[in-house]
């Protein structure tokens, strides 16, 4: 039963240990690959030169040294765990506290994605909206990547309720496939209409969320970027309710449209008509097109731009970088950004002491 609770224990403190790694460059990890070909070339280069009687009789054959000789099967083994540790060096790891602080640089964009039904037309080259809005997304987040100096893009998604899909981060590989796994005709739970919620496209909600997301202790370093159609079939104004607490954090609001603004599209789902009942039992297709009104307004009034995608993907780099002429970039405060500590040192200290076995157990 001890032994239980020791084993339990030392897992547990192995989870909480690997979840606090954090990695500077996570797409490194295909290196890994390296290992498994290089053993399979050095068993295949074994092979062809003990077949050949030519090269046999010229010099025995290291590789197959390594693979035969049982004193020198710890050299592939410890050789091995070498370039582990060197392509895990290579990879950035981070824990722990740091000695210094980080400085607090780049940008902060939370992209806020409208995923109410209307989005579901199919008038733009999407071919939904909402399919659209989604690869402009992923756009901006890879324009973001190649633009570097540290930029953190969080990510809300909202229709009759919001909720945070992925808060600030400098983790492009995770909110690339966070956007990635978004199906845009069926959008998460959390913010589908309930019987207690009031079904509708809640952009002020979507864009409350979002100004929860920003960071507070970097003003005028923030930008909000709305990806919609502007279509409420309540029509309430319901969005005015984010704009002043925006202009008192001093973050824009910027919005992109998406659909048709000058005919009516129905929509469809999973090849289905919707369509609505009216007081009479009368049953008519649901009609939406794209409410530039709102959008510009919402830009307006949030201090943003607006971009009309329309029916087209939109450029995101001018639209980049007229987002970000429109403020500065985070900068040294009085509260920087704690750093972990960069531990790649340890890990390629380790692969020179294991080079070096390998050279003393070779001779």
């Amino acid at each position: 039963m001890i032994a239980t609770f020791a084993i339990s224990g030392l897992l547990h403190d192995l989870r909480t240990f690997a979840d606090a790694i954090e990695f500077a460059h996570p797409n490194r990890a295909w290196l890994f690959l390296a290992l498994p070909i290089g053993y399979l070339l050095l068993r295949l280069a074994a092979k062809l030169w003990s077949r050949s009687p030519g090269l046999a009789t010229l010099h025995p054959s290291f590789a197959a040294q390594l693979l035969r000789s049982r004193r020198r099967r710890r050299i592939p083994i410890l050789a091995s765990l070498g370039a582990a540790c060197l392509l895990f060096g290579r990879l950035g790891p981070h824990w722990g506290a740091g000695e210094n602080d980080g400085l607090a640089v780049g940008r902060d964009v939370v992209l806020v994605l409208d995923l109410s039904r209307s989005m579901y037309a199919e008038d733009t080259q999407g071919p939904s909206r909402a399919a659209a809005a989604i690869r402009t997304a992923e756009n901006l987040v890879a324009a973001l990547r190649a633009r570097g100096g540290g930029h953190r893009v969080g990510v809300v998604a909202f229709a009759a309720r919001a909720k945070v899909l992925v808060p600030l981060t400098t983790d492009y590989d995770h909110l690339e496939l966070s956007l990635a796994e978004l199906d845009p005709a069926f959008p998460p739970p959390e913010v589908r209409a309930t019987d207690q919620s009031r079904s509708g496209t809640r952009i002020g909600l979507g864009l409350m969320t979002a100004l929860s997301v920003c960071d507070d202790r970097f003003p005028q370093a923030q930008s909000i970027v709305l990806l919609s159609d502007g279509d409420d079939p309540f029509d309430d104004r319901e969005w005015l309710s984010a704009i002043d607490p925006a202009r008192a954090k001093s973050i824009p609001i910027h919005a992109i449209g998406f659909g048709d603004p000058d005919r009516d599209s129905t929509l469809t789902l999973r090849g289905e008509l919707l369509e609505f009942t009216d007081d009479r039992g009368v049953a008519d297709p649901v009609r939406t097109r794209l409410h530039e009104d709102v959008l510009k307004q919402i830009a307006l009034e949030g201090r943003g731009v607006y971009l009309p995608a329309r029916r087209e993907m939109p450029a995101v780099d001018p639209f980049l970088r007229e987002l970000f002429a429109a403020g500065g970039d985070r900068e040294v405060s009085d509260d920087p950004v704690p750093q972990s500590r960069d531990r790649s040192g340890l890990f390629f200290g380790f692969a020179g002491l294991i080079l070096v076995a390998v050279f003393i157990l070779r001779r």
